[in-house]
C-alpha cells in the first residue's frame, strides 16, 4: 500500500509539472529578397517563454536568419533605410533576443526555446540577405513547464505543486 501511495505521489508530481503546448501561430510565408518580415503583425505579449520552429522547404540557405525581436525593434528594422545589406544584417542580429538566433547554412530547420519578458511585445522575424525570395514555414508555441524551466532560473507553480504533492505523500508514508 505504501508503495502504491508513493507511486501515485510521484505520478502527481510528474503530471502537474507538465502542461500541453498551446500553438500560438503557424503558417507559411514568403520573405522577399533583401527584406525582413515578422509575425504576428500585432505582436504577442504576456509570454515568458515560447518555442518556435522555422523550416525552409527549399533546403539550406545561408542568406536567411530568424529569431525573436521586440515589436518596436521589428518596426525599426522594417522602416530603416540601410546603406548596405551588411549594415541591415548587423542591425537585425543586434536586435535579436539572446538565444533566439537561427541560421540555415547547414540545416533547413531550426527550433529554439526562448525566454521572454511578459511585459514586452514580441514578434518572430525572418531576414533574407539574398537576391531571391524564400518561402518558410513556422510554428510558435507556448513552452511546456520543462521548457520554461530550461530558460528560467525560477520554479514554475505547477512544478512546485507537484513537488509539494509528492512530499505530502512521502510524509504520510513515514
Amino acid at each position: 500500500m505504501k508503495m502504491l501511495l508513493l507511486s501515485i505521489g510521484t505520478l502527481l508530481m510528474l503530471i502537474t509539472g507538465i502542461t500541453a503546448q498551446n500553438v500560438l501561430e503557424t503558417g507559411t510565408t514568403l520573405v522577399p529578397a533583401n527584406e525582413f518580415v515578422y509575425t504576428p503583425q500585432e505582436g504577442g505579449s504576456g509570454w515568458n517563454c515560447v518555442k518556435y520552429s522555422v523550416t525552409l522547404p527549399g533546403g539550406v540557405n545561408s542568406d536567411i536568419i530568424a529569431g525573436f525581436v521586440t515589436l518596436a525593434n521589428g518596426n525599426a528594422i522594417i522602416n530603416s533605410n540601410y546603406a548596405s545589406i551588411d549594415q541591415a544584417t548587423n542591425d537585425v542580429n543586434s536586435k535579436l533576443v539572446a538565444g533566439s538566433e537561427c541560421s540555415f547554412g547547414s540545416n533547413p530547420t531550426c527550433s529554439r526555446v526562448v525566454g521572454l519578458s511578459q511585459s514586452e511585445t514580441y514578434v518572430a522575424g525572418v531576414g533574407n540577405r539574398g537576391d531571391s525570395s524564400t518561402t518558410f514555414t513556422y510554428t510558435i508555441s507556448e513552452c511546456t513547464d520543462a521548457e520554461a524551466a530550461s530558460v528560467s532560473s525560477g520554479i514554475t507553480l505547477n512544478g512546485l505543486l507537484g513537488l509539494i504533492s509528492a512530499s505530502v505523500v512521502a510524509f504520510v508514508l513515514v
